[in-house]
């Protein structure tokens, strides 16, 4: 019946299928039910009409209503028979078992596909970690060979000759000395007797003595 659907599909086919069922045989019991009241109403006029034929000694009005009694009966429980017999199939599963085959046949497909994706995904999470961990290792490197590109190394290997260099690098302080070769290196001049102005010892002011009967002499302070 359903064909080539997907799953989705064919579980809404088969839904749709059964509830158009399910309802068909409530309308039917409906219409029974309705049937059987009508017969029911029927029977008690006509055994009201038999009363009256009886108190009224009509034999023949009698017989008649007997029968038609009989006939309403039967015909009642036929009906009611028949309303019994549909609540029951209502009761029932009332499905096509290739309908469902075909729709397990349809989740079997989807189950495979769903686990083909899912393999998918993990090998390229795996493949996504495995790239994070060289581009981790990668990184921790880049930062090892930046410090170490970060250190003077040809200004620490002019060190033994710092002082053939410009003798005045001793006025610094050790710490200074390898900044100092740096801007040497660079050529930066300036740079160079701004360093060595930082540092420079202010000259010592005059101060003027004199003794008593002695001339006036001059002293640094």
């Amino acid at each position: 019946m359903f064909g080539k659907m997907g799953l989705t599909e064919l579980v809404e086919a088969f839904q749709k299928k059964n509830s158009e069922r399910r309802n068909k045989i409530k309308d039917r019991i409906a219409g029974l039910e309705a049937e059987a009241a009508q017969i029911t109403a029927k029977i008690e006029a006509t055994t009201r009409q038999l009363v009256d034929c009886e108190l009224a000694g009509n034999d023949a009005g009698q017989a008649k209503c007997q029968k038609q009694i009989r006939e309403l009966q039967l015909e009642l429980d036929r009906v009611q028979g028949l309303a019994q017999a549909y609540r029951a199939e209502l009761q029932k599963a009332g499905y096509d078992k290739k309908d469902l085959e075909a729709i397990r046949t349809a989740a079997q497909r989807e189950r495979e596909t769903r686990f083909r994706k899912f393999e998918e995904l993990r090998a390229e999470r795996e493949n996504v970690r495995q790239q994070i961990k060289q581009l981790e290792s990668k990184l921790e490197q880049l930062d090892r060979e930046i410090d170490a590109a970060k250190t003077k190394k040809e200004a620490r290997a002019l060190m033994a000759i710092a002082t053939f260099i410009d003798p005045r690098i001793e006025k610094l302080p050790s710490y200074e000395h390898e900044q100092f070769l740096d801007y040497w290196i660079a050529g930066q001049d300036e740079a160079m007797e701004q360093a060595l102005a930082r540092y420079a010892r202010p000259e010592e002011p005059e101060r003027r003595i004199t003794y008593l009967n002695q001339p006036e002499k001059i002293v640094h302070a």
